[in-house]
């Protein structure tokens, strides 16, 4: 949890590392407990953004993504899938 004065951060922010360079936001929220399964809104955010990544993933490892310093390259648009 991040402090900010005296009072706690009630903010969670979901991202996915690609590199040291490369990160994405993916979405977030208002924290309303303590955990991510007892927040129906911040769930979805939060199985969008591991969809992301793991369909990221599998695009890297098959050579259609392909990250070069701050830039991702020869990649016009990703179509995430459902």
């Amino acid at each position: 949890m991040a402090e900010l004065g005296n009072s706690y951060c009630q903010f969670r922010l979901y991202c996915i590392r690609l590199s040291d360079e490369i990160v994405i936001l993916a979405n977030g929220g208002r924290k309303t407990s303590q955990t991510v399964q007892n927040s129906p809104q911040l769930m979805t955010h939060f199985r969008f953004a591991n969809r992301m990544a793991q369909q990221l993933m599998e695009l890297s490892q098959t050579g259609e993504l392909v990250l070069d310093g701050k830039q991702i390259v020869n990649l016009d648009t990703i179509e995430l899938l459902d």
